[in-house]
């Protein structure tokens, strides 16, 4: 994953261990300095509208444990305002996207998601018994999630997406050992018919 389309906080660093895509993928530790830390795209996304679908696909592994928050947020532009030739947005607050592994909008392998939280748990690669597992590259899976219903492709014009953590189990919990989030290819996808009708 290359770093021009992304914004790095400063938790979430590049990982050049474990990747899909060389030369590195970004990686944020299960407890990271800070307590709540983010991987946001850097600028708002545009929609696309002649493509009413909206999908973000991305490889991770989450080997978090299922107490912490590991989440896709977003928000959406509530106005623009163009003076001198520029253009300024107006964003809403950021929400959690929230679905299960059964929802419609969800397309990924995970065996089980609560509330859009992925954990160590979602796939049995990840080792959910052992905190202490180490990654592997063979770990890797490739979620697909219409977030059509979050950025609301109808009405708004701007949307920003960003990668989520918050540690809630705490020290002390065991959790601390796990080792943490790994992102390679995220994508946003813009289509004129549903990928996954």
């Amino acid at each position: 994953m290359t770093s021009s389309t992304l914004f790095s906080e400063t938790n979430w660093r590049a990982d050049q261990t474990l990747f899909v895509s060389a030369p590195n993928s970004y990686h944020v530790p299960s407890y990271a300095s800070q307590g709540n830390v983010f991987l946001a795209f850097a600028t708002g996304l545009e929609m696309n509208r002649t493509k009413p679908y909206v999908y973000l696909k991305f490889d991770h592994i989450c080997k978090m444990f299922n107490n912490d928050r590991s989440q896709i947020t977003y928000c959406t532009s509530t106005g623009t305002q163009t003076q001198y030739g520029v253009v300024t947005v107006t964003y809403t607050n950021w929400k959690f996207m929230s679905f299960s592994q059964n929802s419609p909008n969800y397309h990924g392998g995970a065996s089980t998601i609560t509330d859009g939280n992925f954990s160590q748990n979602c796939y049995t690669d990840w080792v959910p018994s052992s905190n202490t597992a180490v990654p592997q590259n063979t770990w890797w899976k490739t979620e697909l999630i219409d977030i059509t219903e979050y950025v609301d492709a109808d009405t708004n014009d701007y949307f920003k997406l960003r990668f989520y953590t918050n540690h809630t189990s705490g020290s002390g919990s065991g959790s601390e050992v796990c080792a943490g989030w790994y992102l390679d290819n995220v994508q946003v996808i813009y289509s004129n018919v549903e990928l996954v009708p």
